[in-house]
């Protein structure tokens, strides 16, 4: 493979990297919210874990930090 065609493969790679990056970045500033008004209609923490995708744990942090008690 000569340059020029790697420069094009990497220049491409590199641009779906970020367009991946942009759209997880707006995904996540959607499930964030979402999930805290979950927490805070009283959702138990199974059932954000199954539907967010984030960890128990992740979950935990998030009703610490807004003091709202979580099952456990």
């Amino acid at each position: 493979m000569d340059q020029d065609t790697a420069r094009d493969h990497l220049r491409a790679a590199g641009q779906e990297y970020q367009a991946v990056r942009a759209s997880l970045d707006a995904a996540r500033e959607n499930l964030y919210p979402a999930v805290i008004e979950a927490l805070r209609a009283g959702l138990r923490q199974v059932e954000i874990v199954r539907l967010s995708g984030y960890t128990r744990e992740h979950v935990r942090k998030i009703a610490r930090r807004l003091g709202i008690e979580s099952d456990r």
